[in-house]
């Protein structure tokens, strides 16, 4: 048996991830105020799928950095869930998301949807996370905001003509 302890000030809400099989890839990304570290969680087979996210997911904490401040955690962990937890997909926490994994076949590149939820999941954490909005009473500040700042990261990282944005 193993014992694990964490904390994470200045959160509203937290989950944790516990499965058998699971790996991890990780890097640091930094930033003007600090170095975070990103991990992206993943089942066996996923490895190609990971490093995509963990691409995406740097290249957006990059460009929301700039764009909205700093990311404030020193950890970022992406969870990329096996198919019989695709339910959970599209989930977001502070300091943790989960986007949508390779179930259509892992040796091909990542499909633009599943690019789009670490996109999305990861503009949740600036709104919803950070700005902390009631999703219920005010879903534009949340949802939309997040969608509006997921289209922009994605004009970014693949061009006007190249992303689901136009």
């Amino acid at each position: 048996m193993q014992r694990h302890r964490f904390a994470a000030p200045a959160v509203h809400d937290m989950v944790f991830v516990a499965a058998r099989e699971l790996h991890v890839i990780e890097q640091v990304q930094p930033l003007p105020s600090q170095d975070v570290r990103v991990r992206v969680v993943h089942p066996t087979g996923f490895e190609r799928a990971a490093a995509d996210h963990l691409r995406v997911t740097r290249q957006g904490l990059a460009y929301f950095s700039r764009v909205f401040g700093d990311y404030p955690y020193p950890v970022l962990t992406v969870v990329v869930p096996p198919a019989e937890a695709e339910a959970v997909s599209g989930m977001e926490y502070p300091t943790l998301f989960f986007t949508s994994g390779p179930w259509w076949g892992t040796s091909t590149p990542l499909h633009l949807g599943a690019i789009e939820t670490t996109a999305h999941e990861l503009a949740h954490q600036w709104f919803q996370g950070m700005v902390a909005t009631n999703e219920v009473e005010h879903p534009a500040l949340d949802e939309g905001l997040t969608s509006w700042a997921t289209g922009e990261l994605l004009r970014e990282l693949h061009g006007r003509h190249g992303s689901a944005g136009s």
